[in-house]
């Protein structure tokens, strides 16, 4: 009995001694360790934009009302410039009031006065027909719109483009790490761990303001869709040896 457990003790420790030569091991490794980036640049083939009605009235019933008789005229003009109910949809509706505030010289003891109500209706639009979108500008504002947000172009399928610079930037690290290691005179033995750090897209913003000559009808400067940037990187660790 004594025997047998002595020889269970033996080869726990065996056990225990082969395990941490192999973790010795693993920590001696020499490692090289890379980063590799990429950039791509792609044509825009959507656009976003927000179209708003903005109103003010001292009575908030004939502000809504007011608003809702423009919006309707914009979603009119609108379907007939070429885009699908699918194209856009209601976002935003705000009624909030507009305060007067007394100054220290109007010596009023009354606490802040409601003067008037502001009414902001927003429409989102989002459409791959880049080709109307100097036409929806400008039917929108014609018909009552007077608030155009930022206009964002970007790729309605950036994943598309997401292998295509991914390998770039593995590319990359695995040209800069054999580099180093001729620089080095080390040899390239195996990668160790490969992980991506990050894979993103930037859409391209233009900003807009609602101009009068949008609603004289004399709007015709073109609006350029330009490019989408997509960035991506990689972490790449190598096992190198000193014997090349």
């Amino acid at each position: 009995m004594k025997q047998q457990h002595l020889l269970i003790c033996l080869s726990i420790a065996t056990c225990l001694i082969a395990t941490s030569g192999h973790a010795k091991d693993i920590d001696d490794t020499s490692k090289l360790t890379v980063r590799g980036e990429a950039t791509i640049y792609k044509p825009a083939d959507q656009v976003e934009l927000n179209v708003s009605v903005v109103t003010q009235d001292p009575d908030s019933k004939k502000a809504v009302q007011a608003n809702n008789e423009k919006m309707r005229k914009v979603i009119d003009q609108l379907d007939g410039s070429g885009l699908t109910s699918k194209e856009y949809q209601t976002g935003q509706f705000n009624i909030q009031p507009i305060y007067h505030y007394p100054s220290p010289k109007e010596d009023s003891k009354e606490g802040p006065t409601i003067t008037h109500y502001e009414v902001t209706n927003t429409i989102k639009i989002k459409t791959q027909k880049l080709d109307l979108i100097e036409k929806i500008i400008g039917v929108a504002v014609q018909s009552g719109a007077n608030r155009l947000n930022q206009i964002n172009f970007d790729l309605a399928d950036p994943q598309q483009f997401r292998d295509e610079v991914i390998q770039l930037a593995a590319r990359h690290a695995f040209a800069d790490a054999n580099s180093l290691a001729q620089a080095a005179q080390v040899r390239l033995v195996r990668v160790l761990d490969l992980a991506l750090d990050s894979n993103q897209h930037y859409p391209v913003p233009r900003m807009m303001m609602a101009k009068a000559e949008y609603a004289a009808g004399s709007y015709d400067a073109p609006i350029e869709a330009g490019q989408v940037e997509l960035k991506a990187s990689v972490n790449v660790v190598f096992e190198i040896d000193g014997k090349k």
